[in-house]
């Protein structure tokens, strides 16, 4: 793929055009007109019809890069006797004019075997100045004479650097293939030797190739004033070489031969503009030891001073010594569409790079000139093609002109890590770390977010609206102004909490259109955080930052996160209720009887404890249980002292009821008679129940 520096059209190398030779049909028959009038009644007259020529131009590159034309005319006089009266007038010509390339050599002029005197002059059409050879027939030629003329001359080609438009050498045959004849009466034929690369950018021919060379041909053209045949032809195994080799980088420069001038300058240019550039770009030279930068016109005849052609890896840069294109071709090893998207960046970027380079070499750099605001044109309309001269050059001046306006803000330092952002694909929504890449090509959005959001440009917006993008791309640009607001405050509300990745994906991608509910759904996760954490540490307890990394790694939304925190919201309730609780229990007597056997402090510190260890359903279970100690304390207390009541009603009954017992047992035994000495266990007996008793017994009694 080319990526080509600008011509300056007012330099440009340019074909005889047809309009410069179609002045020489007039011009023929101004200089070859003759009257002829008999010697009775003889008048003035002047020719109606003139001259009829038919021609056959042959051109032929040799191997010694020497470019010979055989020019065959058949010219016939068709200008008819006139009778006025008893006078006869009758037109002869004896010279006609034919147009030449500026540079020839050798020319001669043959007619039957003879020698034709011709003499070679300039004129000037439409303030251009051009030469012609006027021939001489060596004889009248009548009406309806006709003659063969041939004429053979070399076209020499011009020195580097000249107006004129031919350049020939061994190496390099650039020239226009036409003829001078009427409609439809010329035949031309071109042959170039095995070996040449041939291109024909003007007017089609037949083309045949085989391994003896290339002949192209063109049959009765229809209209020969306004035919060329601008042909390229290239054989670059008869270039001059000379190889620049430093510690980072190796090419070839290769030159036409003899022009060691052109060779001098393009190989000191590339060895201190490579490092330059390196410099500048922060990167080393991109391109391996197989690339050549090679010397030719070629570009010019497509509206270009040069090109970078990366499939065959070199650098075609025309025979002006300037410095500015040969660093802008330079640059487009770093800036290419294997690099860069967008056209715009592609040539503004090497622009750019190239007149900071210019100026740390103490060059003179090309000037930036302020474009003219066209409200229908943008950059990024700005491709290959329906190309214009004016298209073109308000793409070169503009793109410049926008880069010239970024550096000027923001610096040569920043302008390289732009650029080194792009290579490395650095992402500019990136992780906590500062790391992370972009799926996003480089292209025009990338350059814009990478100014804005990590350059700080405050020029970039109104730069890119005045002179960049479309119609529909400012409505995108303003959505992307109201996604990254609502991510910038996101990220402010986030506190510890970075960005969401779908969030920060979703912007680094231009997908701005899901980006306000995620934004909403984000935001109210981060409420349920802030409430946790304010009532964690009204609370006392631990204030868990729970969900912090699902919520940042987050892919899709944040359902889990937000059931996280609203588990230990619920949490903190059962400790807040736990709490308000304990701290309003004041037990009365019942209730600390009902207490007996609990804690209520260490009750409560066991909810406390059950929410810091993260645990909330024993959380939980832990507040349950102490609100249901408090609040039957009361009944327990009641219940418990009824039970002991009757457990000492109880126990007052059966005693009662013994001592009842027992008395009534003693009165049995003094109420029973002895019997006799058989019985007299008996007696023993009570006698022992007397002293048990404490009653002594005297007499009978």
């Amino acid at each position: 793929m080319g990526y080509a520096a600008q011509l300056d059209h007012t330099k440009q190398h340019r074909p005889v055009g047809g309009g410069i030779r179609r002045g020489f049909l007039a011009l023929a028959l101004l200089i070859t007109t003759v009257v002829a009038v008999p010697t009775i009644a003889a008048s003035p007259a002047a020719a109606a019809d003139g001259l009829n020529i038919a021609a056959d131009y042959h051109y032929r590159l040799g191997d010694d890069g020497v470019l010979r034309v055989t020019a065959t005319f058949t010219v016939r006089n068709t200008t008819p006797n006139r009778r006025s009266g008893y006078t006869i007038t009758s037109y002869y010509y004896d010279a006609f004019g034919i147009p030449l390339p500026d540079e020839i050599a050798e020319m001669t002029v043959n007619s039957a075997g003879r020698e034709l005197a011709f003499e070679i002059k300039t004129d000037i059409d439409d303030g251009t100045e051009f030469s012609f050879a006027e021939i001489r027939f060596g004889r009248r030629l009548q009406y309806q004479q006709s003659m063969t003329i041939t004429v053979d001359y070399q076209i020499v080609g011009s020195a580097p650097r000249t107006d004129s438009f031919d350049r020939i050498n061994p190496a390099y045959a650039p020239f226009a293939g036409w003829g001078f004849a009427d409609e439809g009466q010329l035949d031309l034929t071109i042959e170039l030797p095995a070996g040449y690369d041939v291109e024909n950018v003007g007017d089609a021919m037949q083309r045949k190739s085989d391994d003896t060379g290339t002949v192209l041909t063109a049959s009765e053209v229809a209209d020969p004033l306004d035919f060329s045949a601008v042909i390229i032809a290239r054989n670059d195994d008869a270039l001059v070489s000379e190889v620049v080799s430093t510690d980072a980088f190796e090419l070839e420069v290769r030159a036409w031969p003899g022009d060691d001038e052109w060779l001098k300058f393009a190989t000191s240019t590339v060895e201190i503009g490579i490092p330059a550039l390196e410099d500048l770009t922060g990167s080393s030279w991109p391109e391996d030891s197989d690339f050549d930068i090679i010397q030719s016109a070629e570009p010019n005849y497509h509206g270009y001073a040069g090109w970078y052609d990366s499939e065959l890896g070199q650098i075609v840069v025309d025979e002006r010594l300037d410095v500015a294109t040969m660093l802008h071709e330079l640059s487009h090893a770093w800036f290419n569409g294997d690099t860069l998207v967008d056209r715009w960046l592609i040539e503004g970027f090497a622009e750019e790079f190239s007149r900071l380079a210019s100026d740390d070499l103490d060059q003179t750099p090309s000037r930036r000139i302020p474009p003219s605001n066209n409200e229908t044109r943008r950059l990024n309309t700005w491709d290959r093609s329906a190309r214009t001269d004016e298209t073109e050059t308000w793409g070169y001046q503009t793109s410049g002109w926008v880069m010239k306006q970024l550096t000027d803000e923001i610096g040569a330092d920043a302008l390289r890590d732009l650029v080194v952002a792009l290579s490395d694909r650095s992402a500019v929504y990136p992780n906590e770390s500062g790391n992370g890449t972009t799926s996003l090509d480089a292209d025009w959005r990338r350059v814009f977010d990478i100014l804005d959001r990590r350059l700080g440009s405050e020029t970039a917006d109104e730069l890119f609206r005045s002179w960049v993008v479309t119609k529909s791309q400012l409505a995108l640009l303003d959505e992307r102004a109201e996604a990254v607001a609502l991510l910038d405050e996101l990220a402010e509300a986030g506190g510890d909490w970075f960005v969401p990745k779908v969030i920060r994906e979703r912007a680094e991608a231009w997908n701005f259109a899901s980006i306000a509910p995620l934004v909403e759904s984000a935001t109210e996760t981060l409420a349920l955080r802030d409430e946790l954490d304010e009532r964690s540490v009204a609370a006392g307890v631990r204030s868990h930052q729970i969900g912090e990394e699902r919520y940042e790694n987050a892919s899709i939304a944040f359902a889990g996160v937000t059931r996280d925190l609203s588990i230990r919201l619920n949490g903190i309730a059962a400790v807040e209720a736990a709490d308000a609780r304990h701290a309003a229990f004041e037990p009365d007597w019942i209730e600390s009887i009902g207490l007996w056997g609990r804690d209520v402090d260490a009750d409560l510190a066991n909810v406390r404890d059950a929410f810091d260890a993260d645990e909330m359903a024993l959380v939980a279970g832990e507040s349950v249980d102490l609100a249901t100690v408090i609040s039957q304390a009361e009944a327990d207390g009641t219940f418990r002292l009824t039970l002991a009541g009757l457990g000492a009603a109880l126990l007052l009954l059966c005693s009662t009821m013994f001592i009842t017992w027992r008395r009534r047992a003693r009165r049995r035994r003094r109420r029973t008679p002895v019997l006799n000495a058989d019985n007299r266990h008996i007696d023993e007996n009570q006698h022992s129940d007397s002293e048990v008793d404490g009653v002594t017994s005297a007499g009978g009694d």
